[in-house]
């Protein structure tokens, strides 16, 4: 069968890595594509650090801090691990499994592609821990073990060192299962990988600082980022093989080598190369997401009352069963951060005096203000000065850099810390054109930028429906600078919180069911978890296939008036495990295909 990496010169990677030396390698050439986990990995390797109380070998950086004019350094792949993974290449090249042999072919020439146009410290996969990225991780090893083999001019020989260890990343999850943990720790250590868990980031500042640090080393402005996305995926929709980045985002290329992939190919796949997998899906989990939102697949439950491996499922539809929406979370105590936005205040110009606004409203509605900042019109200043921020308290205000003008950059940094897009909104657009009108071209172009919002706003008419709404993008409220203005709607915000914050952990499950149809199911979970609340709502939509919809929240609210200002407020008589068990339970009594997918 013809090679499905084009073969390079091997000079390129000796430029191409960070390393001038090696520890001593291992020649030994194991038959099985997982090094046992017992073996010694190449001494080069830096030393683990502890994750609950764990030992990992994943490289930990804080994004915050990153200096983003080095490149980060490439760890040295072992010996070991390149011989391992050259056999991994040679037995997927030659699979005679006609369910198999066609997926990996296409995978792997999409992978070369990958190579051939940026390199081997350019392409970097995605390793959250998943069955898809497990996939994806140890295709990324085999292709990068053939790129290195082609470039030498005895196949048969050893490569001299440095050898340059496949990239991959992680983004720090503080809800992630332990057993991920687990995996991603062993699989770094024995295939020596160069795992990289990016912290305190989103996804999007995340890949915008490997793309900056990648460039100073490389003289690129961009990178490869290998996704295990399949099509059906919530994520998916019509992308290709190669799929340029979103114009807000930073430039890469997404690279998706499983794009035709069922669920069963993945496992089969798996399971016939022997590669190791996250043990939760031996005890019948079919799809991992945050601990509070994923629960065993009905799909796999035995009359016995166990579960199935998650290979074991029949229905391929009920891949996503066992998961949840988390539609609202929140603390039990609210607190509130202000970030002042405006070079104006910096410079002394103009007096800040919507602190002293913001800390009066909220306390006299009783709600703390934990943290205040003052930053100029800086994007970057912003968007760090949110994320930290919003580490220590449930909702941040914003004052200033919102308007028509060249420094109103405010609501494009805060969508960009979310990590959406901004488009035009039609209801704020509906709204300015009928409180302004606006028939110039330069009126027109005014309207069309401040209507420009992130697709998570929600538009909140705090005073009517007439007066002008408040700005939330996920837990910002975006007020105006001008003291006048920011001082009425911080009142309106203040009292919003009062008695709208959400200080419940609530899960939400749709179901394509009737109410009625599933009555003593939920009779029989409402009675068995009293200390939970639990709310059915019946949707009249003849266009969506969503027919009842059923939340679960770990506390009852109490009446608003104990809530606020009268002895502080009570606390829930049940736990986020009580929330969990009864969604379980759920589950498991509904009929097959119930629940529909997220």
């Amino acid at each position: 069968m013809a090679s499905a990496v084009a073969p390079l010169p091997y000079i390129l990677f000796l430029f191409s890595t960070f390393y001038s030396q090696c520890s001593s390698f291992i020649h030994s050439h194991p038959r099985r594509s997982l090094i046992s986990h017992t073996a010694a990995c190449d001494s080069s390797i830096a030393s683990s650090t502890a994750i609950r109380g764990g030992a990992t070998n994943l490289n930990e950086i804080d994004v915050g801090t990153l200096d983003i004019s080095k490149a980060i350094p490439q760890k040295p792949w072992s010996q070991r691990a390149y011989l391992d993974s050259c056999d991994l290449y040679d037995r997927l090249i030659t699979c005679e499994d006609p369910h198999l042999s066609h997926l990996i072919v296409k995978a792997l020439e999409t992978l070369s592609h990958s190579y051939r146009l940026y390199g081997p410290t350019l392409t970097i996969s995605s390793y959250n821990g998943g069955k898809d990225a497990v996939v994806i991780m140890n295709l990324h090893r085999a292709a990068h073990a053939h790129y290195i083999r082609s470039g030498l001019s005895d196949p048969t020989s050893s490569p001299s060192p440095p050898l340059p260890s496949p990239r991959c990343v992680y983004f720090h999850n503080p809800s992630e299962f332990p057993e991920i943990l687990d995996l991603l720790s062993s699989t770094s250590s024995s295939l020596s990988l160069d795992l990289l868990m990016l912290k305190n980031c989103t996804f999007v500042v995340g890949l915008e600082a490997l793309t900056l640090a990648g460039a100073k080393n490389n003289g690129r402005n961009s990178m490869a980022f290998v996704l295990g996305t399949r099509v059906g995926d919530p994520n998916c929709k019509d992308q290709k093989a190669f799929e340029p980045s979103s114009d807000w985002m930073p430039p890469f290329m997404r690279v998706n080598p499983i794009l035709d992939w069922t669920y069963g190919s993945v496992w089969r796949f798996l399971r016939s190369f022997d590669l190791e997998y996250c043990s939760l899906y031996d005890e019948g989990y079919t799809s991992l997401g945050k601990i509070e939102e994923t629960f065993k697949c009905p799909g796999l439950k035995r009359s016995d009352g166990g579960y199935d491996p998650a290979w074991m499922l029949k229905d391929y539809g009920m891949e996503r069963a066992g998961r949840s929406s988390k539609v609202k979370e929140g603390k039990e105590e609210c607190s509130v951060g202000l970030v002042v936005i405006g070079d104006e205040i910096l410079s002394g110009l103009t007096s800040d005096t919507n602190t002293l606004s913001a800390a009066t409203s909220l306390k006299s509605v009783g709600v703390p203000l934990d943290k205040v900042v003052i930053i100029g019109d800086d994007e970057e200043e912003i968007i760090s000065n949110v994320r930290e921020t919003s580490k220590i308290v449930d909702y941040i205000i914003t004052s200033g850099g919102v308007g028509p003008t060249h420094d109103d950059i405010t609501i494009k940094a805060i969508g960009n810390y979310y990590g959406v897009s901004c488009e035009i909104n039609q209801e704020m657009l509906e709204f300015m054109k009928k409180k302004h009108g606006g028939t110039s071209p330069v009126d027109s172009k005014a309207l069309e930028k401040m209507s420009t919002l992130p697709s998570n706003s929600e538009l909140l008419y705090l005073s009517g429906p007439e007066e002008w709404p408040v700005l939330k993008i996920g837990a910002c409220f975006v007020l105006p600078g001008v003291p006048e203005f920011f001082s009425k709607k911080v009142k309106l915000v203040s009292a919003y919180l009062q008695f709208n914050d959400v200080v419940d952990d609530v899960v939400q499950i749709d179901l394509n069911v009737e109410e009625g149809e599933i009555l003593d199911i939920l009779n029989k979970v409402v009675s068995d978890n009293a200390s939970c609340k639990i709310g059915v709502y019946p949707i009249n939509d003849v266009e969506s296939n969503v027919k009842t919809k059923v939340t679960f929240a770990n506390a009852e609210r109490l009446d608003k008036k104990f809530r606020r200002g009268q002895g502080g407020r009570e606390r829930s008589v049940s736990s986020p495990d009580d929330v969990k068990n009864a969604v379980q339970q759920l589950i498991e009594a509904l009929p097959s295909g119930a629940v529909v997918e997220k």
